[in-house]
């Protein structure tokens, strides 16, 4: 037996899915004559034997059970049949994503912050540094895209490389408006771009 379920990914990597196995009676076997009910004599209803799983992406919780009928709008006829949804609910391991991905993106960001060592009258020192964390940044991207999940909508994820991105980018605009001997107005910078990092 093969079962699929579409995977709701906005939030990825610190998605969780439900995963529901469902189970209902048709034709004749009208909920009035027909129901599922629990074996009250067995400790555990229903159990997902995960000994064989090969998944190391996920956490498995415990499978819950609910009994109920089908909605009688969704019927031809306006009946209800018996109901069982079996849930089982996984929980994405991030960690991954975090040590190899967000971690190296945030020591990035911080090296973007060193640029500001550099004196204000070498633009162009300043502006290597900052050019190069920039292509260091869309190279890694590029190589981490196999990793990530091709998706036509923006995730977590997505929206903290391109945070850093944009972090980069500021201090690049930054260092290029600001002008010969303007020290204080560059100290004053620093201490904004390490507000907005922290």
């Amino acid at each position: 037996m093969e079962l699929s379920e579409e995977l709701e990914l906005q939030s990825f990597p610190f998605d969780c899915q439900d995963l529901p196995i469902i189970m209902k009676l048709g034709g004749d076997a009208n909920s009035n004559d027909y129901r599922f009910l629990p074996d009250k004599t067995r400790k555990v209803f229903a159990k997902i034997d995960l000994s064989t799983c090969v998944s190391t992406e996920w956490n498995f919780y415990p499978t819950m059970y609910e009994f109920g009928f089908t909605d009688p709008s969704l019927s031809k006829r306006g009946i209800t049949y018996p109901l069982y949804i079996n849930r089982i609910k996984i929980e994405r391991k991030y960690q991954f994503y975090f040590q190899r991905i967000a971690l190296i993106l945030m020591l990035l960001s911080i090296a973007a912050l060193s640029s500001f060592s550099v004196d204000v009258d070498n633009k162009e020192d300043r502006l290597a540094i900052d050019f190069t964390l920039l292509l260091t940044v869309v190279a890694f991207q590029v190589v981490i895209n196999d990793s990530l999940p091709v998706l036509p909508f923006f995730t977590v994820i997505d929206v903290y490389v391109l945070m850093v991105l944009l972090f980069i980018v500021f201090i690049i605009v930054e260092h290029s408006l600001i002008g010969d001997s303007q020290d204080d107005l560059d100290q004053i910078f620093t201490y904004i771009f390490m507000g907005i990092w922290v």
